[in-house]
């Protein structure tokens, strides 16, 4: 990824969670914290992973995520005019980074225990 695109990509995941702090009403108050953000070359669309936490159904903030996608987009666009001509087409994924981690950790532990 350039320079550019790294620096778009950190941009806009700040501004998301500023964006969804201010509407938590979106998510239905889940705690939602964006992990990554990956942006095409040509800058157009944006592959956003995020992670919820303490979530009894996480499939809630998946659906939120994308019943709201363009007001969220709307309000990016608000935040980022100054910097961008067009605002990359926002498309939302669940890191499961952490819950991998925590199996292989939950595994490891049991191979070390006799």
């Amino acid at each position: 990824m350039g320079l550019r695109q790294e620096k778009l990509a950190s941009q806009i995941r700040k501004e998301l969670s500023s964006i969804i702090i201010l509407h938590k009403d979106w998510v239905g108050g889940q705690f939602i914290t964006f992990t990554q953000v990956a942006i095409t070359p040509d800058l157009s669309y944006a592959t956003v992973y995020y992670s919820v936490f303490n979530a009894a159904d996480k499939s809630k903030a998946e659906a939120a995520m994308n019943e709201y996608n363009k007001e969220i987009r709307r309000e990016l666009a608000k935040r980022l005019k100054n910097n961008l001509k067009k605002i990359p087409i926002l498309t939302f994924f669940e890191d499961e980074t952490q819950e991998y981690m925590q199996k292989v950790d939950e595994l490891m532990d049991k191979i070390k225990k006799p």
